[in-house]
């Protein structure tokens, strides 16, 4: 399996990259055009790694309990699940290139085989991603 690529690892969040990109250099005081479509896509990828951490808003820490901290994947792409609020309360844009790969599926993530989940899921685990 080709290396994941990585959107949503902030440096402001624990679980982020710390050279990752700026979450609050990338708010954005309106939603752009299809961000409903982006949030469901972001929603409707498969899990492949999950805890039991829950984590707070970090441009808002008195928004506490936001997410179960879980990564998904379309088998191309890998986020944090808090994502999704960071986009859907921030309008937090996205690279580019992951946003035009969300347009190509028609807004919704593939279903993956157990097999590409689980190779996803080694992927991750074994730091063959690219920011």
């Amino acid at each position: 399996m080709r290396s994941l690529r990585r959107a949503g690892f902030f440096r402001e969040v624990r679980h982020g990259d710390p050279q990752g990109p700026s979450l609050t250099d990338l708010a954005r005081p309106a939603a752009p055009p299809n961000e409903d479509r982006v949030v469901a896509y972001l929603r409707s990828g498969e899990v492949i790694a999950s805890t039991s951490v829950v984590v707070d808003d970090v441009l808002n820490p008195s928004r506490r309990g936001i997410a179960v901290l879980e990564i998904a994947t379309d088998g191309v792409w890998a986020w944090p699940t808090d994502l999704t609020h960071y986009v859907q309360s921030y309008h937090v844009s996205l690279p580019e290139d992951f946003a035009l790969h969300m347009e190509r599926h028609g807004w919704a993530a593939p279903r993956l085989s157990e097999a590409k989940i689980a190779r996803a899921s080694v992927a991750l685990k074994s730091g063959d991603t690219e920011e």
